[in-house]
């Protein structure tokens, strides 16, 4: 009956998230709503989320979520538009596993920067498996409350990249 109760949730709030990212009037107002969807899913106190900046042609940290507020810094990474030749990105991973990974696909810089320090997980916003569009850094969950299977934030994470797309339309670098 658990498991069954746990289903049930993770389908609403996968509708509930789904609607609110189609209902967002800018690109601003989707950044927040991203991180605290991703935030409020997993029971996270934190996150964080990176996202490819059009005007900027930077990934740009857009958004910090600390115990229930969003501040919005705007610090920038110049770095192309990231592409991955051949293969695939994981759908998540742990931060340390992220840093290694992004090491190997020769743009560690997406990474080092102070505010990530601490994260758990990583789940990366991707098009079409390699595109990278940006993504959404998590810490532990809070004290007390259960655990969200990491499926829900992949498909969470296939989702928020779909409402990006949506957003910017044909004008994105696809």
């Amino acid at each position: 009956m658990k498991g069954l109760s746990e289903q049930a949730y993770a389908l609403q709030a996968l509708h509930q998230a789904t609607l609110q990212l189609m209902e967002q009037p800018d690109i601003h107002h989707l950044c927040k709503a991203i991180l605290d969807m991703f935030c409020e899913i997993s029971r996270s106190h934190q996150g964080l989320l990176m996202l490819w900046d059009m005007e900027e042609q930077s990934y740009t940290l857009r958004g910090i979520y600390c115990h229930g507020k969003i501040k919005a810094p705007t610090r920038s990474i110049k770095l192309p538009f990231f592409s991955m030749d051949k293969g695939s990105m994981p759908s998540s991973f742990s931060l340390e596993m992220a840093r290694s990974y992004f090491h190997y696909l020769k743009v560690p810089e997406l990474l080092n920067f102070p505010e990530i320090i601490g994260a758990q997980w990583v789940i990366p916003l991707i098009h079409k498996k390699t595109k990278l569009l940006g993504f959404v850094a998590l810490w532990e969950k809070e004290e007390g409350d259960e655990s969200v299977h990491i499926s829900l934030f992949e498909t969470l994470g296939q989702t928020a990249s779909a409402a990006i797309c949506c957003f910017y339309n044909k004008s994105f670098p696809f």
